[in-house]
Order: C-alpha cells, then sequence, then structure tokens
C-alpha cells in the first residue's frame, strides 16, 4: 500500500467555504484513496459539513481557526511584515508561511509545518 498524501485545505476559502469544500474533498477521496485531508478554518462549520461524509470524516484532521486573510488585505505588505494590530500580525504570518510553502524548495519544509 502507498504512503498516504495529506493535503492541507483552507475549508473557508472561495465563495460558499465548506458548503463546497468538504464535498470535493469527497470527490478527491473516492478518486484517490490514498488521501488523508487537514482542514482549517471554523470547525463548527467544517463539522457540520462533514456531516454525511463518514468515510471523508476518518479520514480528516480539523483544525480551528477564527483568523482570516480578507480579500481587501493587501498580499505585499503582509509578507512584508508591515502590520500594525494584533489580529493584523497573525493573518501577516499565515501569508508569510504560505508564501514561504509556495516556493518548490520549501514544500517539504511546509508540508512538515501543516502536519504538526
Amino acid at each position: 500500500m502507498s504512503k498516504p498524501v495529506r493535503v492541507a485545505i483552507d475549508a473557508m476559502g472561495g465563495d460558499f467555504g465548506p458548503s463546497v469544500i468538504v464535498p470535493g474533498a469527497a470527490i478527491a477521496l473516492e478518486r484517490r484513496p490514498d488521501l488523508q485531508f487537514i482542514m482549517v478554518g471554523d470547525s463548527a462549520k467544517i463539522e457540520s459539513a462533514l456531516q454525511g461524509h463518514e468515510r471523508l470524516r476518518g479520514v480528516t484532521q480539523v483544525r480551528h481557526s477564527d483568523v482570516a486573510v480578507k480579500m481587501d488585505d493587501k498580499f505585499n505588505s503582509a509578507v512584508t511584515g508591515h502590520c500594525v494590530s494584533p489580529a493584523k500580525r497573525v493573518r501577516c504570518q499565515a501569508a508569510m508561511q504560505l508564501s514561504s510553502a509556495m516556493r518548490p524548495e520549501n514544500w517539504n519544509q511546509a508540508s512538515l509545518h501543516l502536519t504538526r
């Protein structure tokens, strides 16, 4: 049996959040049974969306986060660290981690960070 593949997902992303992310992950799991998921976002909304997807629930870790990077947040400000309020600093750190994870040389490191 092959080694499981972990996929970290911003479950609150897109226009409809978990209501479309969860069914999409269920389809992916049907096609790739070796997948495992880490869904990050509002845990109550994610858990609610997972109801009725027992197989998916069995391979999914839910990690709560009440912090989100908003559509109107300036990415350049986030990655350069120009953040003044505590809430913005948290969003900046998330954006910097994402920016770093997007570089191919950091994919293994980012994967390890997300699964800890």
